[in-house]
């Protein structure tokens, strides 16, 4: 996977529901809700590995069009937990 640089938002019937998150090519990431907040993340393999707090991660992966799909959890014990398909959301690549 080359990059997931982009602004992603969580689309329903075309409306953005509430955040826009920008990733950007140096593995910053920028939240956009009523302020901004920062975070990170890093490509391990075909996932993006999005650190969302201080001890969580949420784990993605890229479609084909470019939208990214929540696949899994990682606690901050690294245990991982697989998100079932109902409990995937997606975050579609706006800009």
């Amino acid at each position: 996977m080359k990059s997931v640089a982009g602004t992603y938002a969580i689309l329903f019937k075309g409306q953005i529901l509430g955040l826009k998150t920008t990733f950007f090519e140096n593995g910053k990431v920028t939240h956009h809700r009523i302020g901004v907040a920062e975070s990170t993340f890093k490509i391990v393999g075909k996932e993006i590995h999005h650190k969302v707090g201080p001890y969580e991660i949420d784990v993605y992966v890229k479609k084909l069009n470019g939208d990214l799909i929540a696949i899994a959890e990682i606690d901050k014990d690294g245990k991982r937990k697989e998100l079932s398909k109902g409990n995937q959301f997606l975050w579609e690549k706006i800009k």
